[in-house]
């Protein structure tokens, strides 16, 4: 077998350094560019998680003073006692009452814009729900619900 000339293995020499050198620099350039992604990601999903934690607390917001707002209309809070102290009596108004309730209701359920409205009993009977498409079954009450948290 014939010895290679210095230039063939200067050559050879050279493009194996270069390959080395491109490789080594494709590595370098994605292993870089994998730790910019990842800190990228873990910035926005801490700047995701902070906004979701604001739109919470806003929304628990809304919530307390929707339910101030509810519990201020002295209209509704009297057609819901009504409603409970002729119920035990078994009242022939029942029915007048209840549609008292979920006018109420409607009114209040435009007003505030609200996605969702239910108006319960002190005993946790569903009177009137607003927001949804199907109404509740009779004697719906919530107390009975497991709970989904």
């Amino acid at each position: 077998m014939r010895l290679l000339k210095l230039r063939t293995k200067i050559i050879l020499f050279t493009t194996l350094l270069v390959m080395g050198v491109v490789t080594g620099s494709f590595f370098l350039i994605n292993q870089v560019v994998r730790d910019q992604v990842r800190g990228r990601l873990v910035h926005d999903l801490e700047r995701s998680q902070h906004t979701l934690e604001q739109i919470q607390k806003d929304r628990l917001g809304e919530l307390v003073a929707y339910s101030i707002i509810a519990s201020e209309n002295s209209t509704l809070k009297a057609a819901i006692e009504t409603f409970q102290t002729e119920r035990a009596s078994g009242s022939p108004i029942l029915q007048q009452l209840k549609r008292t309730v979920e006018n109420e209701a409607y009114k209040l359920f435009s007003i505030l814009s609200a996605d969702l409205l239910i108006i319960t009993s002190n005993t946790g009977q569903v009177l009137a729900i607003q927001g949804v498409p199907v109404a509740p079954p009779a004697d719906f009450n919530l107390l009975n619900q497991p709970d989904r948290f």
